[in-house]
């Protein structure tokens, strides 16, 4: 089955006038952490990539394409993670050896896919780009507009031109981490699934995929990965989706799996053990950003 967002997001209504009062004590809170911060500033320019709703805007593949775009020219890239999901309770590089147990899916998936860069995980990001800042060129921090403990160079907000803002409200009377006003801060504004009033990335299928599958994604918009999965002309017979960085049973992936073939994400293939792995194929993209867009990156 597919995950649906609470539909009072989607506009203002009963519900969502109910709890305004939360969503601005929760603004409240983020405008009281932003005051008081005293960011570090690092050694290198920082680009921080993120959003200002909840939910899957298609964040990951672009993180990528810049940090492809950096080593293409021969710079030495770091990519910070909070590291979701993991164990990690100390900020610290991930390894090779690394398990999406231990520092988080998306870590271990973007060290899988880009093993020339170095990943750090950790919850203070400050201390993570003082771990890595003598040792590479630029540091992109992925998912961190809202962390006010690292100073920024270049901010990079995600939008996803179908869904937008939905009601504009914020947290929990609707979608949004901060108000649309934020977006004038932004030095850059890409919108995916679609155009929008900024740069545009679409995501281009590096797979080639079956007639008919079963579909299984635990991220932040698992919808907007099954839709994608039948614009390639795949049916979906099955679907399967999770909360974000959704941690697995064994008996959710032997039922899942009976249901073979079934195409998942990079992100949920790395927490899938190695017997099970054979029933499942991978999707993989890479985002297609306007050339315009890298000519603004310091």
């Amino acid at each position: 089955m597919r995950l649906q967002q609470p539909s009072f997001w989607n506009k203002k209504g009963l519900i969502s006038l109910l709890l305004l009062p939360f969503g601005g004590i929760y603004l409240a809170i983020g405008a009281i952490k932003r005051a008081l911060a005293t960011p570090y500033r690092a050694k290198v320019p920082v680009i921080c990539i993120g959003n200002i709703t909840v939910g899957g805007t298609g964040k990951t593949p672009i993180v990528r394409a810049i940090a492809e775009f950096y080593h293409d020219r021969g710079k030495r890239v770091a990519i910070l993670y909070r590291g979701f999901g993991g164990k990690v309770k100390i900020n610290r590089e991930v390894s090779a050896t690394d398990t999406a147990a231990t520092v988080g899916d998306e870590a271990i998936d973007t060290k899988t896919a880009l093993p020339w860069a170095k990943v750090i995980v950790g919850a203070n990001r400050a201390a993570s780009a003082k771990l890595v800042e003598n040792k590479v060129d630029v540091i992109i921090m992925d998912d961190g507009l809202q962390n006010y403990t690292l100073a920024k160079d270049f901010r990079i907000c995600v939008i996803d031109a179908k869904a937008k803002f939905g009601n504009a409200l914020p947290l929990p009377a609707g979608p949004m981490r901060e108000l649309p006003g934020a977006l004038k801060n932004m030095d850059a504004v890409i919108f995916t699934n679609g155009k929008g009033k900024g740069f545009t990335s679409r995501l281009v299928s590096t797979t080639k995929l079956p007639p008919r599958a079963a579909a299984m994604a635990a991220i932040g918009n698992p919808n907007k990965f099954f839709d994608f999965i039948e614009e390639q002309g795949t049916q979906i017979t099955n679907f399967f989706a999770f909360p974000d960085h959704h941690k697995y049973t064994d008996a959710e992936l032997k039922a899942v799996a009976a249901h073979t073939p079934v195409i998942t994400t990079s992100k949920d293939y790395v927490k899938i053990p190695k017997a099970l792995r054979k029933h499942f194929t991978v999707l993989n993209v890479k985002a297609e950003i306007d050339k315009a867009f890298f000519k603004l990156l310091p």
